[in-house]
């Protein structure tokens, strides 16, 4: 006969547990079997200590209990060190040596985390569509690009066309002789013509 209610055998918001001191698995619901993944076999007499993460399995045992027997109240982390974990709102007493869990995912915290993902996805379709746009401009830029290239090659071939043009027509012209230059009559220095000036 289990410790809790049937109704909440099935229910995976909340995690129920019965354990022995040495953390053998003695009964537990749906929900925490799932936080350790052992919801698909045969658990029971299973040693599950190594599962409770923050506060840790000793540090249960070894609290006093209150008048009702309560050991602890608060955040209790479940799940495996190496993967991945969960931290759940719980309560846990002794009760004849035997340690009772019953935990609850804190709806306030599923909350906020509902909501940063939502702002995470708001903002990643943000940046997607800014992506979008920004390959778009991309895209035309390039086009634009293309037609310049194009159209300054078209420029550059009229332009070689034209520079060999000019070039075959030089070459058909007769080239011209160059005359030699005449020599110009030499003008006789006036001391040379009298000769009375040398001296």
């Amino acid at each position: 006969m289990a410790w809790f209610e049937p109704e909440l055998e099935s229910l995976l918001a909340v995690a129920a547990a019965l354990l022995d001191e040495s953390g053998t698995l003695i009964e537990a619901n749906a929900g925490f079997l799932w936080l350790i993944k052992m919801e698909k076999v045969q658990p029971i007499g299973t040693h599950v200590e190594q599962f409770f993460i923050q506060p840790d399995f000793a540090t249960l045992v070894c609290a006093q209990p209150d008048a009702d027997g309560k050991i602890y109240h608060g955040l209790l982390t479940i799940g495996d060190y190496m993967g991945q974990t969960r931290t759940l709102r719980a309560r846990v007493w002794r009760v004849a040596a035997q340690l009772r869990v019953l935990a609850e995912h804190d709806i306030g915290e599923l909350e906020r985390l509902n909501h940063t993902v939502l702002e995470l996805n708001r903002d990643y379709a943000n940046v997607q569509r800014t992506l979008a746009q920004t390959n778009l401009k991309l895209q035309r830029l390039n086009s634009e690009l293309e037609l310049h290239r194009d159209h300054l090659e078209e420029l550059v071939a009229a332009r070689t066309s034209e520079l060999d043009r000019a070039r075959c027509r030089r070459s058909r012209q007769p080239r011209q002789k160059h005359l030699p230059r005449q020599h110009e009559p030499r003008i006789a220095h006036p001391a040379e013509c009298h000769p009375r000036l040398l001296q």
